[in-house]
């Protein structure tokens, strides 16, 4: 869900770098119609008995249809919990993770997909797309290394005197940048929502991308089920339960025949940002990574970007500049 939160400060940071040529979440209310009908439904395969289908999300296009994730997880047969915890652990176990998040935001559609390693000290690289102003898409890349993300904006973007921008994670945060000092979400927080599953349901079996998968629906009880969870899973998930301002929602999981995780869904209420889908489709695992870190003379620390903006944008939830004509 972090991942969702960068996003979203990105189109504040656009709006505040580019001025009035630029629009914020807030301010967007339609995107081309073309976005629901490039979801790639040819990659997911459904059972005749099976009514919710599975939506591989292996082509950046891909948009996941909204009300599949809010129907009742009640829903199909019950199922033991312990499945997800298996499943949640065998994915851990693989060296690196391949995935391909899209969410929908507003509507609007936001892809992400990257190589990470599963275990400290995190590692990996990641490519993120995001509706420009004007109706065409922006993108730019991400290196993580350990603490320190690396961050290649489209200098419309982030204007910034280098062709990288880094951020130290552990550095006090900087008001109106805090997304970019988080980061993406490694592994062991991605599958911490499974961790944390009461009331499961089988739904059925799919095939997500070409993989034949049981699909789950399952219930997060924040107030419960944070319990069994420590470190940056847990913290991740009381930031999130604190933006939803609820302590349950319901998710979906696919589970492959090596009892690997191969894609999960969300449907939550955001505060200020209203339903956001995300799905996860993990494309791969113990994909070979190569971790090419930007060299110093390419690279500014973010305050030093922020510091010749004047500033940067206001904090989140500060009014915003009147538009000038």
């Amino acid at each position: 869900m972090r991942t969702t939160a960068l996003l979203l400060a990105l189109l504040v940071v656009l709006a505040a770098c580019t001025g009035d040529d630029a629009e914020t979440a807030e301010d967007v209310t339609e995107t081309p119609a073309t976005e629901a009908s490039e979801a790639v439904a040819d990659d997911v395969t459904e059972t005749p008995a099976t009514e919710t289908p599975a939506t591989g999300s292996t082509t950046e296009s891909a948009t996941p249809p909204a009300e599949e994730g809010s129907e009742s997880v009640a829903e199909g047969t019950p199922a033991d919990r312990q499945v997800l915890l298996d499943a949640a652990q065998a994915s851990l176990e693989a060296d690196t993770v391949t995935s391909t998040s899209v969410q929908e935001v507003q509507g609007q559609t936001f892809t992400t997909t990257g190589t990470f390693t599963t275990t400290p000290p995190l590692r990996g690289n990641a490519t993120a797309t995001l509706p420009g102003a004007d109706g065409t898409e922006q993108s730019f890349d991400m290196v993580l290394d350990d603490t320190v993300i690396y961050y290649r904006f489209p200098s419309e973007v982030l204007p910034a005197p280098t062709e990288w921008v880094s951020v130290d994670t552990e550095a006090t945060p900087i008001p109106g940048f805090e997304a970019l000092q988080q980061g993406a979400d490694d592994p062991a927080v991605q599958f911490a929502f499974l961790s944390a599953a009461e009331d499961v349901r089988e739904v059925g079996t799919e095939q997500v991308a070409g993989v034949d998968t049981t699909h789950y629906r399952y219930t997060v009880d924040f107030s419960s089920g944070l319990e069994s969870l420590e470190g940056e899973a847990r913290e991740a998930l009381e930031q999130l339960q604190a933006q939803l301002g609820d302590d349950t929602i319901t998710a979906e999981v696919w589970i492959d025949g090596d009892d690997r995780v191969r894609q999960q869904r969300q449907t939550v209420e955001v505060q200020g940002a209203g339903e956001v889908v995300t799905t996860i489709t993990f494309d791969d695992y113990d994909a070979p990574l190569d971790v090419q870190v930007p060299a110093a003379d390419q690279v500014t620390p973010l305050e030093e970007v922020v510091q010749g903006l004047g500033g940067g944008p206001a904090p989140a939830g500060s009014p915003e500049p009147a538009a000038t004509e």
